[in-house]
């Protein structure tokens, strides 16, 4: 948590569900987000959406884990980010993410899709710790 709330970076006014579906090309307009929540918050918690449809890519935990790796690594480099806070915001979307879904019918991610995730999650945390 204290990657999200360092004084050298103000809260901002995100989008909040900046995601690959969100995103859309139209010919006269170009690219547009769509579907903004308007919330306030650290910068690193825009793409945690984004890092949550990559742990819906690969079967095992070592491919989510280096999915996840390269999509930190780009994020990191293309938003002058340490790769800290983008994990932060990745793990923040995952834990809401889930938590949400407790309160809605169970849906099409298995407890143990969801445990897949969690541990690439992790792992990648420890990694990007170091």
């Amino acid at each position: 948590m204290e990657e999200l709330t360092t004084p050298d970076e103000p809260q901002l006014l995100l989008h909040g569900d900046l995601h690959h579906w969100n995103i859309l090309l139209d010919e006269g307009r170009g690219w547009m987000a769509i579907d903004p929540k308007g919330v306030v918050g650290a910068s690193c918690l825009e793409v945690g959406c984004f890092l949550g449809n990559a742990l819906n890519q690969g079967n095992t935990a070592a491919e989510k884990h280096q999915i996840l790796m390269n999509a930190i690594r780009k994020l990191s480099d293309r938003l002058c980010q340490h790769r800290e806070r983008i994990f932060a915001g990745a793990f923040c979307d995952f834990v809401m993410a889930n938590s949400w879904d407790l309160k809605e019918e169970p849906n099409s991610r298995s407890p143990a899709s969801v445990e897949v995730g969690l541990q690439a999650l992790l792992q990648v945390g420890e990694e990007v710790s170091v």
